[in-house]
């Protein structure tokens, strides 16, 4: 094994960087390259960055060396024909008054927009907020685009984002590393997603190594990936038709999984309308205050739902909470069915539900189970034309 000789590394300047593309399922198309860094040892081989930043840290020369790995990324992308933007990792315990006008000149040098240039932010160790916060402003100032890299890596970067608005944000591998076999993990992902759409920042998944977990990103709204799945980082990187076809059959596959999705949420609504067709029309019979007989009679009846309950049109509720004979409540303290009197004003099913319509509501946890449900909402009236909502909670499977 070759021993790590990195004061001379950087005193020849022997680093040189490799390009791995972040790709668009949904384009097919690359959207920009992450340059990463490499040494090159006295015997020609490549050395991996995280010896080398580690070695630099301890021998204070993390600054020569980020700036070398940095001119390198830059150098090595403006010799080729570029058709796409260039990112470039900056360590944040290295950014200082000095480090917008290098970057410039260094951009002046290549003959490259700023615009061009995406400056992803690494590491946590930074002398002070304010100096982080006055480099982004500069570099915004100047057209560079921001990325805040390794969100989900041992420290959280939630902090970071709130107060720098990045324009990118790169989801780390220990995030993404077997997604699709963790719920936890996808809640928390479609959350990023989510939030970067309402705040106008791309969200990245790298990392990506397999088939499924890029299937289940799809499915938490995450359209850019970056990882050996698709492609590994190369010293100029092929063009798109390279990995082009892996892109298409992930494509097609989920195309055909919401098609099922949307067939299996139809078909759930109308078992529910049916169901409700039904109930609505043993309850217009009578008055509210004999609404909990029948209700208890459909519950006896479920089995794929969990309750039966109604609420006025103030979103009151004026019955007790029908349990399926199969549901099971939750043993702790926090959860426990509705009962008559509970508000149900500000929630989903009641809000969004149309005045003449139904509506099925998006996932939450249920107050009775502690688990994620859904509520199926419907209006109708008694023989007083007195308007109701009859409400049947289902479990998210």
């Amino acid at each position: 094994m070759e021993s790590l000789d990195l004061q001379g590394i950087l005193a020849t300047g022997s680093v040189q960087s490799m390009y791995q593309p972040v790709i668009s399922v949904s384009k097919g198309r690359t959207i920009f390259e992450e340059a990463l860094g490499r040494g090159i040892s006295a015997q020609g081989n490549l050395i991996s960055p995280l010896p080398m930043i580690e070695a630099a840290r301890e021998q204070g020369l993390l600054h020569e060396l980020d700036r070398q790995f940095v001119s390198a990324g830059l150098r090595g992308w403006a010799a080729r024909s570029k058709t796409v933007a260039l990112s470039l990792n900056l360590d944040a315990s290295c950014i200082g008054p000095h480090t917008v006008p290098y970057l410039m000149d260094l951009v002046q040098l290549y003959h490259v927009p700023p615009q061009q240039i995406i400056i992803e932010i690494c590491e946590n160790r930074t002398p002070s907020p304010t100096i982080l916060q006055d480099f982004v402003k500069a570099c915004r100032t100047h057209g560079f685009l921001i990325a805040i890299d390794d969100l989900g890596k041992e420290h959280s970067n939630l902090d970071r984002i709130l107060a720098l608005t990045p324009d990118l944000i790169k989801l780390d591998r220990e995030l993404i590393m077997n997604v699709h076999l963790d719920p936890k993990k996808q809640s928390l992902i479609k959350s990023m997603a989510k939030f970067g759409q309402e705040c106008g920042a791309c969200v990245i998944a790298e990392g990506v190594e397999l088939w499924e977990e890029v299937f289940a990103l799809l499915e938490q709204g995450i359209d850019l990936f970056q990882g050996y799945y698709f492609i590994e980082p190369r010293r100029t990187p092929p063009p798109d038709k390279h990995w082009f076809g892996k892109a298409e059959i992930v494509r097609r596959s989920f195309r055909v999984h919401r098609a099922n999705q949307l067939r299996r949420t139809h078909e759930i609504r109308e078992t529910l309308n049916a169901l409700c067709e039904r109930a609505c029309k043993s309850l217009f019979k009578y008055r509210h205050d004999k609404f909990d007989s029948i209700l208890a009679r459909y519950a006896q009846r479920l089995s794929k739902f969990e309750c039966l309950y109604v609420l006025d049109s103030w979103g009151e509720q004026v019955s007790k909470t029908h349990l399926s004979a199969k549901m099971h409540l939750s043993k702790s303290l926090l959860f426990k069915p509705a009962d008559k009197g509970e508000d149900h004003s500000l929630k989903d099913y009641f809000v969004n539900l149309p005045r003449l319509g139904s509506y099925l509501s998006l996932p939450y946890i249920s107050q009775a189970t502690g688990r994620p449900c859904r509520t199926f909402s419907r209006w109708f009236m008694d023989q007083k034309q007195t308007a109701y909502v009859l409400c049947v909670d289902l479990p998210e499977v």
